[in-house]
């Protein structure tokens, strides 16, 4: 039997729900390293880029435009809650920036040609071959759209554009009620040995981020040596029966997400280096005065910024800035140490409020060494994962989604430490992409001087310490894993002919810590008997369970009214009505999360 964990991970991997700055597993980057990391995006976005990348004339093209880009004087930094760019140009790209992304690019493509847009996401274009693709969408038409519209469950608030499929929040774990066995159920097929078996269970909160109420439930996907894998209990809402042929996809195209997921484990245990590393007290030149006197002025600098931070959703947004020659500061921001700024300051108080941070180059040569990661084995393991289906419709007469928010997946108590998501179909949409945001560390600096955090880091005095990654762009057979540490949201999106319909459909796998004990508690589909009232009714109805007499059974009716007499059984109106409660709950969470975010305060003594 698969042993629940195969090796002992050097630590347990970090999840999200950070609230100390200290906590956060990764460093903050320089708008310089920022603007890098947009031009690797840029690349690493396009379908097959690796491949493509390797061809001399494609390679030549891209390279063009990249150059064009980098010369445009006013680019500027994106804005995530507006889905545009604004604020203060960056500037001109410094040649040293542009050759080490040459660079990186050129290695990555040959030695990591999954990395996706931005560091830490792994993608694959074509993860899943065309026929298992077609077997997936003929199997999910029939077994789980094919039905009456009054059927059909629209996610709640989605202005039926969220047509849910499979989905954890119907028919959750509900703490105080839901029933969960001592040891997991001895095979798939014995589901309906073990209704209305086990004892309820109470939550254990011991952070305000774990749910007092509910908790998603995954299903047991056993691993083996090869990275074959079965589904070893059912997944909640997909019935092991009605809709068994679907397991069996359901494992193949997970197969295909457990190197990427591997990789994205890996990546966590070691994050991506700094390209660029400043020390703050580098960043200047002396202020030179011919007047003794003046050398020893000291000044208390008044920080116009101070409740600026407030008005930015994150660090690296930028808005209007008061400091003087705002434009000018930030296009000197990126030069090089031996670059000296062309400004001549009239005093020492004018340069202390008007210097420029000096940052450094990156290093001339890419660095390998610090790139190269070990993936973390998920092979011969049986893994924790909660399975969603949920397509996005829109019609002539509703063209337009209108994009999703800030948001991780799950809360403490599921511990889910990475996604795995699979386009499986998509059509007449315009580009649908998804941005990724990150929680960083305080970075180092000066005593007040905020400016130049803000200059070097895009980060406010009492702003948010998060930071923009990048984006991915959905494509039809495109699989993108992403660790949880970073919330994503999906961007606006609209039928691309406006006469016809169109939709996104997308597998989702959450993937539960297999490093830690917070993982190890979250219990399981393998643990849990099925809680759904229609389930169990149909199950007692054709296996006999209540004979009048020999041969002959109850009829339907009565093993309903049986059934509802079960405190562990769920009609499909209770399970929708805690849904509700369930996302109210998380909806309150988030907010909380995000009043909770670290912030950067800039001390001042």
């Amino acid at each position: 039997m698969t042993q629940e964990l195969a090796a002992t991970p050097k630590k347990s991997l970090p999840l999200p729900f950070v609230s100390d700055a200290d906590g956060a597993p990764y460093q903050p980057r320089t708008r310089r390293e920022q603007r890098m990391g947009e031009f690797l995006n840029t690349i690493r976005d396009k379908l097959n880029w690796a491949r493509k990348w390797k061809q001399d004339e494609i390679r030549a093209c891209w390279i063009a435009q990249l150059e064009a880009f980098a010369a445009n004087e006013r680019w500027t930094a994106y804005k995530p809650s507006t889905r545009k760019r604004v604020g203060e140009p960056l500037g001109f790209m410094p040649d040293a920036d542009f050759q080490y992304v040459r660079k990186e690019i050129t290695w990555q493509a040959e030695h990591l040609p999954t990395i996706g847009g931005p560091d830490g996401v792994f993608v694959r274009d074509k993860a899943v071959s065309d026929e298992m693709r077609q077997v997936l969408v003929q199997q999910v038409f029939d077994l789980l759209e094919n039905v009456p519209d009054t059927q059909k469950d629209w996610h709640p608030w989605s202005n039926n554009q969220v047509l849910d499929l499979v989905h954890p929040s119907l028919y959750p774990l509900v703490y105080g009620r839901t029933r969960v066995l001592d040891a997991p159920m001895p095979s798939f097929d014995d589901w309906r040995k073990f209704i209305s078996g086990g004892t309820t269970v109470t939550a254990s909160c011991d952070s305000t981020h774990m749910s007092e109420q509910f908790q998603w439930l995954p299903s047991d996907f056993e691993v083996d040596k090869d990275g074959k894998v079965v589904i070893q209990s059912y997944i909640n809402n997909l019935h092991p029966e009605t809709h068994k042929p679907l397991y069996a996809t359901l494992a193949r195209v997970f197969e295909c997400a457990v190197p990427l997921l591997e990789q994205v484990l890996g990546r966590l245990e070691a994050p991506t280096p700094l390209r660029i590393d400043p020390d703050p007290e580098d960043w200047y030149e002396e202020y030179e005065s011919e007047d003794e006197d003046e050398k020893c002025v000291t000044s208390d600098e008044e920080d116009e910024d101070e409740d600026a931070g407030d008005k930015h959703e994150n660090g690296g947004e930028q808005g209007a800035e008061k400091a003087v020659s705002a434009d000018a500061a930030v296009e000197s921001v990126g030069s090089a140490p031996a670059a000296k700024p062309e400004r001549k300051y009239e005093s020492w108080d004018d340069w202390f409020e008007n210097r420029v941070p000096i940052i450094p180059d990156p290093p001339a040569e890419y660095d390998v060494d610090g790139n190269v990661f070990t993936p973390f084995s998920l092979r011969g393991r049986t893994l924790k994962v909660i399975t969603k289906l949920a397509n996005i419709h829109l019609t002539p007469a509703d063209p337009k989604y209108p994009g999703g928010s800030w948001h991780i997946e799950g809360m403490l108590n599921e511990a889910i430490v990475a996604t795995a998501l699979y386009y499986w179909d998509i059509d007449n949409i315009t580009d649908s992409k998804l941005h990724f945001r990150t929680g960083v560390q305080p970075p180092a600096y000066e005593q007040s001087d905020s400016r130049g955090i803000r200059l070097a880091y895009g980060l406010y005095n009492h702003g948010p310490l998060v930071q923009y990654c990048g984006y991915i762009t959905a494509r039809k057979g495109r699989m993108v894993a992403f660790p949880n540490l970073f919330q994503h949201q999906v961007a606006p999106f609209e039928l691309k002919d406006p006469t016809r319909r169109g939709h996104r459909k997308i597998v989702a796998y959450f993937l539960v810590d297999p490093s830690s004990l917070t993982g190890e508690q979250v219990a399981s589909t393998s643990r849990v008997p099925p809680q759904q009232a229609e389930w169990i009714s149909s199950a007692w109805a054709t296996a006999g369970q209540f004979p009048l007499e020999a041969g002959v059974d109850l009829p339907r009716e009565m093993v309903d009214s049986i059934v509802s007499k079960v405190e562990s059984a769920m009609t499909l109106d209770e399970a929708k009505a805690l849904r509700l409660k369930l996302m109210d709950e998380r909806t309150t969470a988030s907010k909380e999360t995000e009043r909770e975010t670290p912030r950067f305060n800039l001390c001042e003594h």
